[in-house]
């Protein structure tokens, strides 16, 4: 059994903790090959996370419900909806408290072990925060506390059990190495990692997970433009109508996506990656074209080549400028089977029950104008 502990960054970046690492990690636990530790500052870090973005969620659904109602004279469609508004009011602090509980409930699930501050950890992690010593590089960094605490309950663990922690914080990753656990950057790296991708594949005869795989190169060959389509439909999503990253243009490296042409020049990786269950993951690399916009100062806007980029003024600083380009992409392609593949028992048997995955498409990143 593998005994792993996740940073609090971890669960914040995948909130529903529904990615196919997630679901992984849910798979291992139900078949007893790991075991998760959970600190008590992660699980109140992340769970006061949650709570407050509900909190957001419903108090700006409050508003906007409030202004379509803020007249005088009401009718019976309308009146309805004032009872609603006063109805979701008066639940708003039971559902900002479901939402923590859910995670709770994760947990509870996972069979996960919890662990509740004590003194020991307490006087060890105050003491480093007054000495500088591990996780901190110096004495009194106060936004390191809870790394501090959260430090010392990994360390306990690892004195016990042999952890695996999955960390991102770049000081607090070393100072889990410098004490001989095993860490990742990424959950991902988890989940690919040699201890993991062998408890996956093992409730799966090799036969069944060999020919699985070749089902599923035959269907992607054979559906080329149904994953164009949906990778289309994933861009203009809300989701993607703003871009950062480090290779995006403009002052504050986002830009906002106003036009969105067909991907073209989709390449699908070699690898399939099994994350339990009956989900499996192919990476892939594109190219689209964007209609985009985004703000520049006014001494870099004068550069621009009038011709390609359209100018529109913004203030005494700054230019907005539109344009077009082509852009590379990366992103995932999701096939869940929807059957329950650790009871084939044979070859036959899969082709007999097999049916085309649901397919989705996540995770589109690496976005760079394409020189």
């Amino acid at each position: 059994m593998i005994h792993v502990a996740l940073d609090t960054n971890i669960y914040r970046k995948k909130p529903r903790l529904d990615s196919p690492e997630f679901r992984a990690l849910v798979f291992l636990s139900k078949n007893g090959c790991i075991r998760l530790h959970v600190p008590f500052f992660v699980e109140n870090e992340f769970k006061s996370q949650i709570e407050l973005d509900q909190k957001k969620r419903v108090e700006s659904i409050l508003t906007i419900l409030s202004k379509v109602c803020d007249y005088q004279y009401h009718g019976p469609i309308t009146s309805d909806l004032v009872s609603i508004i006063e109805s979701l009011g008066e639940s708003k602090n039971e559902i900002i408290a479901e939402r923590g509980n859910d995670f709770i409930q994760w947990l509870a699930e996972m069979n996960a072990i919890r662990y509740d501050l004590n003194s020991k950890e307490t006087n060890d992690a105050l003491y480093t925060y007054f000495n500088g010593k591990p996780p901190f590089k110096e004495p009194k960094i106060r936004k390191d506390i809870p790394d501090s605490f959260i430090y010392q309950t990994l360390l306990n663990i690892h004195n016990s059990e042999n952890l695996h922690v999955v960390v991102e914080d770049g000081k607090l990753r070393d100072s889990c190495i410098e004490a001989g656990m095993i860490c990742y950057k990424e959950l991902t790296e988890f989940i690919k990692s040699d201890e993991a991708n062998l408890l996956l594949q093992e409730k799966i005869r090799n036969d069944v997970l060999g020919t699985l795989e070749s089902q599923i190169q035959e269907f992607l060959n054979n559906h080329n433009s149904l994953i164009v389509d949906k990778v289309e439909e994933k861009l203009l999503s809300d989701e993607y109508r703003m871009i950062s990253g480090d290779y995006i243009p403009g002052e504050s490296n986002e830009i906002y996506v106003s036009g969105v042409n067909e991907p073209h020049e989709l390449k699908l990786d070699e690898n399939i990656e099994y994350y339990g269950d009956s989900l499996f993951v192919v990476g892939f690399s594109a190219k689209v074209e964007f209609t985009y916009e985004y703000a520049v100062y006014k001494s870099d806007a004068y550069e621009l080549d009038p011709k390609k980029y359209y100018l529109e003024y913004l203030n005494d600083h700054y230019f907005n400028v539109e344009t077009t380009d082509e852009f590379t992409f990366t992103g995932r392609v999701e096939l869940d089977y929807d059957m329950d593949l650790e009871s084939v028992e044979s070859v036959a048997q899969l082709l007999a029950s097999l049916s085309d995955p649901a397919v989705t498409i996540e995770e589109l990143d690496e976005f760079a104008v394409n020189a």
